[in-house]
């Protein structure tokens, strides 16, 4: 999964938008792959909060193990993570 950073949002041309965007490898870290807990989600949104956080809101969210390649647990319908910059990411 690779999150990106937008740059820049121009109009180029009357109607016509632009956009530039970099790799956010922070964002990349904190999605990448593990083994058990969150192992992936839909509808992905995020609020700036007070302090350094982020408000991260989903969709469809799968909670469980991998095993084998196979996710294995429940998915939820919707889910929250609250990310604390100053933690490191």
């Amino acid at each position: 999964m690779a999150f990106l950073t937008a740059l820049a949002l121009v109009a180029a041309a009357p109607g016509t938008l632009v956009a530039q965007a970099t790799r956010n490898e922070a964002l990349d870290e904190l999605f990448k792959p593990r083994q058990r807990g969150f192992l992936g989600a839909d509808g992905a949104a995020s609020v700036s909060l007070p302090g350094d956080r982020t408000l991260w809101v989903f969709g469809d969210t799968i909670v469980g193990t991998l095993r084998n390649g196979k996710k294995e647990g429940p998915m939820v319908r919707n889910s929250i993570a609250i990310v604390d910059s100053k933690q490191g990411v």
